[in-house]
């Protein structure tokens, strides 16, 4: 359990960076999302629904966490490599998963590898989690 809440709070540190406007992908990211909006229009939709968007991607994380800590815990890996290895095989099946859909949206690429990335790097982040605390 310990292990998934540690992994649930990294996720959200890294998200809130990944998506950061200033620091992470978050300028490229709102530019390609949301082309005719400004930057101050972002920020009132961000104020005014933040509570609800960041509610529901923390239960998302946290349901995507908790399933991998599932994972994990029945696949049983030894070494730092085999986490790095699930760690992989799952973000290549997350990530393919998602560009199965990604033609026939409305949305450009770049934001399907940003996102895509995003989710590649928690679960990257939790398999080390998982390594360290095991």
């Amino acid at each position: 359990m310990l292990k998934t809440i540690i992994s649930i709070i990294l996720s959200v540190s890294i998200g809130i960076f990944w998506y950061s406007y200033n620091y992470g992908l978050g300028k490229a990211w709102a530019s390609n999302a949301w082309p005719s909006k400004s930057y101050e229009d972002l920020l009132k939709f961000q104020s005014d629904s933040s509570s609800f968007i960041y509610g529901v991607t923390l239960l998302s994380e946290s349901f995507v966490m908790i399933i991998f800590n599932i994972i994990i815990s029945l696949l049983r890996p030894r070494s730092g490599k085999e986490f790095i290895y699930i760690a992989f095989l799952l973000s290549a099946l997350l990530y393919s998963a998602r560009m199965i859909h990604a033609p026939f949206e409305s949305v450009p690429l770049a934001v399907h590898l940003i996102n895509g990335g995003y989710d590649c790097a928690i679960l990257f982040a939790s398999a080390i989690v998982h390594y360290i605390l095991r």
